[in-house]
């Protein structure tokens, strides 16, 4: 993963900017927050092909990076407003399985053969189920809405009291080295590091706009009601009636009304 840590951090920077010319009413913020979304997906592609051509194929690096590239492309399709049935379901159950990749990455790795210290091992397991609470806290957005709100604080405190313990004890002597719980977590060969970093900007950003800290993104395709009965067939607040959303409804008597208004110009 080390191989691939500048291209994250000039795709964080491109989420940064895209965010900031959305929130400044620019309609070129959506275009950048997906393209980093796509470029996202094409570097999970690359280490998965990498992971697939080695001689001892590790199973769960692949199931993991099949669901980040997943992921991705959902959130790319989110961006730009492109929308399919079922979609909802296909996210939630990747990011359950996700959930369960890292489950039983954290199963393994806490075992008594693996040598960690008490304190370590606890540092450890509130890092990976902190990341395993905000997989669940999206996962069950579309299906149980009102579940999302405390597995994210769950999450947050969880991650807080791994960071806390990690400073407080970041000259702990482990196998004869002074070592903390960042520098653990930080040789581990997975994406956690870099998920956990997604989700905090991403519960930062909806933390702020809810209190007014922050404008919402914002995108000159369509009104905002669209995207307002978007979220909620998204969070399972809506039902479809004949197989149809509303948004999607909406939608099409838009697009109509818009061609309507430009063969009149015409």
């Amino acid at each position: 993963m080390s191989r691939y840590l500048s291209y994250y951090y000039l795709l964080f920077f491109a989420l940064i900017t895209g965010a900031f010319a959305s929130m400044a009413q620019n309609a070129y913020g959506m275009t950048i927050l997906g393209i980093a979304a796509i470029c996202f997906g094409l570097l999970f592609a690359l280490q998965w092909l990498h992971t697939w051509n080695q001689k001892d194929r590790n199973g769960l690096a692949l199931t993991e990076l099949t669901c980040l590239v997943l992921l991705s492309v959902f959130l790319a399709l989110r961006v730009f407003n492109i929308h399919f049935q079922s979609v909802e379901i296909l996210f939630t159950g990747t990011a359950l399985l996700l959930a369960m990749v890292y489950g039983i990455r954290l199963f393994r790795i806490i075992q008594p053969d693996k040598r960690l210290a008490g304190r370590m091992t606890w540092l450890v397991l509130c890092y990976y189920l902190s990341l395993i609470f905000f997989l669940l806290a999206v996962s069950l957005a579309p299906l149980i809405p009102g579940a999302v709100s405390p597995s994210g604080i769950l999450a947050f405190i969880l991650l807080f009291l791994f960071v806390t313990g990690s400073w407080i004890s970041r000259n702990q002597i482990q196998e004869g080295e002074k070592i903390s719980g960042f520098q653990v977590v930080g040789r581990f060969k997975d994406r956690s590091a870099l998920l956990l970093s997604l989700f905090v900007l991403f519960a930062l950003y909806t933390g702020l706009t809810r209190i007014g800290w922050l404008p919402k993104m914002y995108t000159s395709v369509y009104p905002q009601t669209y995207y307002q009965l978007l979220n909620e067939a998204e969070s399972g607040k809506d039902i479809p009636v004949n197989g149809k959303y509303r948004h999607e409804a909406f939608k099409e008597e838009y697009d109509r009304f818009s061609e309507k208004h430009l063969k009149n110009k015409e």
